[in-house]
């Protein structure tokens, strides 16, 4: 039986968590199948595929708020091994690539005001 939970972590920048998931040499997958413990499966806007048995899924429920939020069976402890207790090492990742996206938008803006 598949026990699958959501993350308490809001995503709103897809391109910071692409970078996340490259920096973990993992592989986001739009519109795919994630797995979870005794087969079953959850359909997702996109799915991190990891090298385990299990995913972690992608999606854009409506009451998120116009965020993604991320889903995954935490059975066993195969997703924890690849990105930490409740997500901890790819959150942390894509806070990173978050944030530096943020800082370069608001130094090109920054650039564009100056000039004029």
């Amino acid at each position: 039986m598949s026990n699958f939970t959501t993350v308490e972590a809001p995503i709103r920048d897809l391109v910071a968590l692409v970078y996340a998931c490259v920096g973990l040499n993992l592989n986001l997958i739009p519109d795919a199948w994630c797995c979870g413990h005794g087969g079953t499966v959850l359909q997702a806007a996109f799915v991190i595929r990891l090298r385990g048995p299990h995913d972690i899924a992608v999606d854009f429920p409506v009451e998120s708020g116009g965020t993604y939020v991320l889903t995954t069976d935490w059975h066993d402890g195969h997703v924890a091994r690849e990105v930490g207790v409740g997500c901890g090492d790819l959150l942390e990742a894509y806070d990173f690539h978050r944030t530096r996206r943020e800082r370069e938008a608001q130094a090109l803006d920054l650039g564009t005001t100056n000039r004029n």
